[in-house]
């Protein structure tokens, strides 16, 4: 028996001999906090909006990319990268 105020004492529950704990319940976990529209596996949004080549035979690897979208207008239509690596980042000779 526990007390509380020192005067009134307060029985314990406490399960019987032989009877299971019942089992707490889970609530589902949340998978990982990200909202808004899903991607689909094959989402492109690119594709067919631009071009790029890689050149290799003057200087160092560059890509030279063309935009094929026919209504932006403003800057050049075609322009020129240095390739990276997609591992480590560092550039390409």
């Amino acid at each position: 028996m526990k007390q509380i105020d020192g005067i009134t004492p307060k029985t314990t529950e406490s399960p019987m001999p032989g009877m299971p704990m019942p089992a707490a319940e889970k609530l589902p976990r949340m998978s990982s906090g990200k909202k808004g529209r899903p991607r689909k596996v094959e989402s492109r949004p690119y594709e067919g909006l631009f071009e790029a080549s890689l050149k290799l035979d003057d200087g160092p690897t560059m890509w030279r990319i063309t935009d094929l979208r026919a209504k932006v207008s403003g800057g050049d239509r075609t322009w020129t990268e240095r390739a990276q690596c997609l591992v480590c980042g560092t550039k390409i000779d």
